[in-house]
């Protein structure tokens, strides 16, 4: 009877230990979870408290489950790539992954994530999207072989490398694709997913110049970020869409948008979004007119921008920090070494050997600090003396455009003058034209018919030029930067093209034949370098 109670007792309390693990793991992966989900949802935290965040979301996964541990490394190689743009650390934790495949006999779903990693890898800031197409094509590669369920994450990277290479309509299908598989496969996948993928999808509409499914899938974010409970997700919609209508000219549906993403503005997380907004409505009130709008909006936008470039080089500090922090580690490991390789030396020797060692760093320290303060110091004499030559510069410019101003309205006023004294002698000759029935003065009135009908073409072109120069002045200035070779005459017909204005239309404002318009095209596509198999007015749409 004793013994069968001992045998009891031993199964209890066997039994309840089972439970107690389970339970702990359970809590852990949960854990996990939580914390790679905040990351996700707030991908410009604080990036010391997201690195450390990850780094015991990784301890934690070592303990649990390898998909989780798959995971988190991803996420660590991620972080390691955008937030410390360390390409040498990320690499480190994709070969980690890699390992990890080969330790389970080269495991396809662990693979299928490594190849997607380098893919983000050699994704990022376009390093190479030929090596990045290649990551992801292997990656589904895997998953249709060996018949893993797709991840709809994976095809939104592998959209992303399409719409990068102005393959919009590839990276429209697969963005449509891993929407439908994201819905109909019950994933975990949050609606902040689903956001970004309907923004893409608009993006790849505008892309193919279909504005009117633009329209409705930029209608369809707002609709999506109603049914969440972040007014963030609120706020991000409405800008992009007021971004869309502010390009396509729905100035009022423009300005309700934004106005709605502007009372939204305390809740909204992003800074560069926030930045995004004030310039979108400094641009619609300066096509509106309202110029002191548009300067408070400007000035709200110049806070956040010097805001985002704190934060750009606070994080730029972090990771200077990080990697000199690793190679610390490294080198003490290497000085570790060679200490215990050389135990067996003289002590005098060592000694000696370690004081030389640390003067050369300090030495070294000293020198770097002394080279740092004599640049900062010649950095700061250097723009204090740019900011006065700019300064005397613009002066300069002010005072000869107020004299050019001067010789032109002079120039306007003689030229008005004489414009009505030959307006005047011209209605004058046609007047007595007209009474006249003298064949000898046939060719007189056909030649004033000309000149009347060459000023009324005149007047057009002037005042065409006008309304492009006012509604296209962004498209304008951008053409000018990006290819100067170009003369105003092409410009004119770049932004006509940008306007959808056809062959037929373009002839008669140009007032040239079939085979002259042919050539300007053909010399604007020499001038932009673009290939034969290139649209030049896709790439007139792109700028």
């Amino acid at each position: 009877m004793g013994k069968d109670y001992f045998l009891i007792m031993k199964k209890l309390v066997f039994l309840f230990l089972c439970f107690l693990a389970l339970s702990v793991f359970g809590q852990n992966e949960t854990r996990c979870k939580r914390v790679l989900e905040w990351v996700d949802n707030n991908p410009e935290a604080d990036i010391s408290a997201t690195k450390d965040s990850l780094e015991q979301v990784y301890v934690l996964a070592s303990s649990t489950d390898v998909k989780l541990k798959v995971r988190t490394l991803l996420y660590l190689s991620r972080f390691a790539l955008n937030r410390l743009n360390n390409l040498e650390k990320c690499h480190s934790y994709l070969e980690e992954i890699k390992g990890m495949a080969e330790r389970m006999r080269n495991d396809p779903w662990i693979l299928s994530q490594y190849h997607n990693g380098r893919g983000l890898m050699f994704f990022h800031e376009q390093t190479n999207l030929r090596k990045a197409k290649s990551e992801f094509k292997k990656a589904q590669i895997l998953c249709e072989r060996h018949d893993l369920p797709r991840d709809p994450l994976m095809l939104n990277n592998y959209a992303l490398v399409f719409l990068s290479s102005d393959q919009a309509k590839s990276a429209l299908r697969l963005f449509k694709e891993s929407a439908i598989l994201a819905s109909s496969a019950g994933s975990a996948l949050g609606n902040r997913f689903f956001i970004s993928n309907a923004l893409n999808v608009g993006v790849c509409y505008i892309y193919l110049n279909d504005l009117e499914n633009a329209s409705k899938q930029f209608d369809k974010v707002v609709k999506i970020t109603k049914k969440t409970t972040s007014l963030d997700d609120d706020f991000e919609a409405f800008v992009y869409l007021g971004v869309f209508q502010e390009e396509q000219g729905m100035y009022d549906d423009a300005v309700e948008s934004l106005s709605k993403a502007e009372a939204l503005v305390p809740y909204a997380k992003s800074y560069q979004m926030r930045s995004l907004l004030y310039e979108s409505l400094q641009l619609l009130y300066e096509k509106k007119g309202e110029l002191e709008k548009a300067y408070a909006y400007s000035n709200k936008k110049q806070l956040y921008q010097d805001s985002l470039r704190e934060k750009r080089l606070s994080e730029q500090a972090f990771s200077l920090d990080y990697k000199f922090e690793a190679q610390k580690l490294r080198s003490e490991q290497i000085i570790k070494d060679l200490k215990n390789t050389n135990e067996r030396k003289d002590f005098r020797w060592r000694i000696l050997l370690l004081v030389v060692l640390l003067f050369s760093v300090v030495l070294i320290g000293v020198f770097v600090i002394f080279r740092l303060n004599q640049q900062k110091e010649l950095n700061r004499v250097k723009a204090e003396k740019e900011a006065l030559e700019k300064e005397r510069i613009r002066q300069q410019a002010e005072i000869d455009l107020l004299r050019k101003e001067e010789e032109l309205i002079s120039a306007n006023v003689e030229l008005n003058v004489r414009k009505n004294e030959l307006s005047d002698l011209k209605n004058r000759l046609q007047s007595h034209l007209d009474k006249s029935h003298d064949p000898e003065f046939d060719d007189l009135k056909t030649f004033l018919k000309q000149a009347s009908h060459s000023e009324k073409k005149v007047e057009q072109m002037k005042y065409l030029d006008h309304v492009l120069s006012y509604s296209n002045s962004m498209f304008y200035s951008n053409m000018r930067k990006q290819h100067p070779g170009l003369t105003e005459d092409e410009l004119r017909l770049a932004t006509l093209i940008r306007l959808n204005l056809g062959s037929e239309e373009l002839l008669q404002v140009f007032n040239i034949s079939m085979n002259s318009l042919m050539t300007k095209r053909y010399r604007m596509r020499k001038k932009l370098q673009l290939s034969k198999d290139s649209s030049l007015e896709e790439y007139i749409m792109s700028v």
